[in-house]
């Protein structure tokens, strides 16, 4: 009644926080309200208002009766995604993103992640479930004209996160010499010297934005002021920055260019920093590193860890030692394939009710082509069936604790997994995909392509002859999977495209240098397979460029196993789509990104930890069957012989 007007819609926008009225008032006119929304109900005096006049659209400014701001300005909104956000030494990893809205007058920057909390309101603990958690979301908008007092980037190029030569180290510096030189701001600039790295492929180079904030009430930086400190510009401490690292290059160097474009955001964005003078900065971030993985360390060792009773410690070795199964093993088909009913992965299914029509007949061949026979069977030694070609894992009860949650996954089960999804082709020479087990990529980073060639050659693997070749990784206590994508198309004039897929849920590992390492493989097995051809070493960064399409991404520091399993088994159900260039001009948004094979959270993560668990439970008792068979045939054997022997 106050105001006059009606409103027949509301809403919230989560990209800007804002809440927008949409109606009309007693003159017709309609009319668009926004105000910044902070969960309380105090909007009104910061709200902005536009009134357009029904016969030519013009804008006019309300009355000045009512309590309304400035009207609002026309603007863009770039979102990016954050790996982590540091608020002076307070780093978050959760669900990180970092909002660009750039106008006239009121650009802003809202930086969101997400804490864990328990429904109750209690810490997340190890007991309690994913689904128990209550994820909070937190939003801090900071306006370019009220709060920012200084602003630096860092851009990775494309070059240089590619590169195959050897860089500094960032993530595992020790503390640097520095020469510095005082800004007029009072922010150091300094340049830094570095030990090399002991991980080589490790990502030690990462694209972030850093900035100085005065915290107000409306930003709520108010509430990190024992971690940031703003004001401090003397000193080593690491409270002095916001610093948010983004998971895209390219993307941040689009939203780079618009933000430097803009009038009220340029004279804040101060300069680009040299590699050399990102230390300073990234100093949280750094501790936060190390401190995961010290983490990851202390998981890996807590099953050797020493007991002071000895007669314990032999009981705890004893049953951490006990094997539950060796896969594969002789089984009837129908109790393995019945080992994974109920579970959704484990036994196949695809994660939507529907599949696109290009991959439905390749599915059906395919299934007419291998499945009818190996169903037929009552019983299958797989053992023997794909014997010269396999890879025999001893599964022990400490690898099914990997699978507890918060734990890490070890090389047992991403190989058991990878097995597991391909166990209906693995014996199948004409199989369009192969997976090597994680010991390879090992291998070859340390021996050279020489000594994985010889394995490929013993065992008759033929990898240009296959679309997809599967290399998990694990480095630096990290997993990741390397997919190389139509390696025999290399000098085809075809559609058909040939690359290196790299999928990394925490962007923790250097794709450049990895693909490297498999480029002089390819070219090794080149010279081995296809003798007469003239090229001696056709794969390189042109004709087998390496690409991380944006996919679903990791929210803490333990599931990147889980993920890896993910990703492998997304993959795999597209293994009858034809990757072509048109994909390449698509960014692999349609083949991968938003396909219904990468449709997945962090919950679907969570069920699948459960899944291979269950699975290897399942299949542990089926062992167990097998096992107490072949006992008693023996020992019926041995009844046998003894009679005749006494006959004799």
């Amino acid at each position: 009644k106050t105001l006059k007007e009606i409103f027949v819609a509301v809403c919230y926008c989560p990209f800007s926080s804002h809440l927008v009225f949409f109606g009309s008032d007693n003159s017709l006119n309609w009319l668009l309200l926004t105000a910044p929304f902070d969960h309380s109900h105090n909007f009104i005096a910061h709200c902005s208002k536009l009134i357009i006049k029904p016969n030519n659209a013009e804008k006019v400014e309300n009355d000045t009766q009512t309590p309304i701001a400035a009207p609002c300005t026309a603007g863009d909104l770039y979102e990016l995604d954050a790996t982590r956000i540091a608020f002076g030494e307070k780093v978050f990893s959760s669900c990180c993103k970092l909002s660009v809205f750039l106008g006239e007058s009121n650009s802003h920057l809202t930086i969101e992640y997400n804490t864990l909390d328990s429904a109750s309101g209690t810490p997340a603990t190890k007991n309690n479930s994913l689904s128990d958690r209550r994820p909070l979301k937190s939003r801090h908008t900071v306006y370019i004209n009220d709060s920012i007092t200084h602003m630096v980037y860092y851009s990775v190029k494309d070059d240089e996160s590619d590169s195959e030569s050897e860089t500094i180290p960032l993530m595992r510096m020790d503390k640097p010499e520095e020469t510095s030189n005082r800004s007029s701001d009072g922010i150091r600039e300094s340049t830094t010297k570095a030990k090399k790295s002991e991980y080589p492929i490790q990502n030690d180079q990462m694209s972030f934005l850093a900035m100085r904030v005065t915290p107000n009430d409306e930003n709520k930086l108010v509430m990190f002021s024992d971690t940031y400190d703003h004001s401090v510009v003397e000193g080593d401490d690491a409270n002095k920055y916001i610093v948010i690292e983004v998971r895209s290059n390219e993307e941040f160097q689009d939203v780079l260019d618009k933000m430097r474009s803009n009038a009220s955001i340029v004279k804040y964005l101060h300069k680009s920093l040299e590699y050399s003078e990102t230390y300073e900065y990234l100093k949280a971030l750094k501790k936060d590193t190390l401190k995961e993985e010290q983490k990851r360390l202390s998981s890996l060792d807590s099953s050797q860890r020493k007991t002071r009773s000895s007669t314990r410690k032999k009981s705890v070795d004893a049953s951490q030692n006990r094997v539950l199964l060796v896969y594969p093993f002789t089984s009837d088909m129908n109790s393995l394939e019945d080992a994974a009913l109920g579970l959704m992965e484990a036994s196949g299914a695809h994660p939507h009710s529907h599949i696109e029509v290009d991959d439905q007949q390749s599915v059906s061949d395919s299934i007419k082509k291998t499945g009818s026979n190996e169903l037929a069977a009552s019983t299958v030694d797989i053992s023997k069936k794909i014997r010269g070609r396999n890879h025999y894992l001893t599964i022990r009860k400490e690898d099914l604790d990997r699978l507890e949650p918060e734990e890490f996954l070890n090389d047992t089960i991403i190989d058991f997994w990878m097995r597991w999804i391909w166990r209906k082709e693995i014996h199948d020479s004409e199989s369009v995909v192969h997976f090597f087990i994680s010991h390879f990529f090992t291998a070859l980073r340390e021996d050279g392509p020489k000594a994985v060639s010889s394995w490929t050659a013993k065992k008759n693997i033929n990898v240009f002859k296959k679309r997809l070749v599967f290399l998990p990784i694990n480095e630096s206590l990290h997993w990741s999977l390397c997919v190389i994508v139509n390696p025999g198309s290399i000098n085809c004039n075809g559609n058909d495209l040939s690359c290196i897929l790299f999928l990394d849920s925490l962007k923790a590992h250097r794709k450049g240098r990895i693909s490297k390492y498999v480029r002089d493989w390819l070219n090794y097995e080149w010279k081995r397979l296809v003798k007469c051809d003239p090229l001696e070493a056709p794969f390189n960064n042109c004709t087998m460029p390496v690409y991380d399409p944006k996919i679903p991404y990791q929210d803490n520091s333990w599931d990147c196993g889980v993920f890896v399993c993910r990703y492998a088994y997304g993959l795999y159900l597209r293994r009858h789509r034809h990757f072509t260039r048109d994909d390449l001009d698509d960014k692999f948004i349609r083949a991968i990104s938003q396909s219904p094979e990468f449709q997945f959270d962090m919950h679907d993560i969570e069920r699948l930890r459960i899944e291979i668990k269950t699975l290897l439970e399942k299949l542990s008792a089926n062992y167990e069957v097998m096992k107490k068979k072949e006992k008693q045939e023996r020992k019926l054997r041995g009844t046998k012989e003894t009679k005749a022997c006494k006959r004799i």
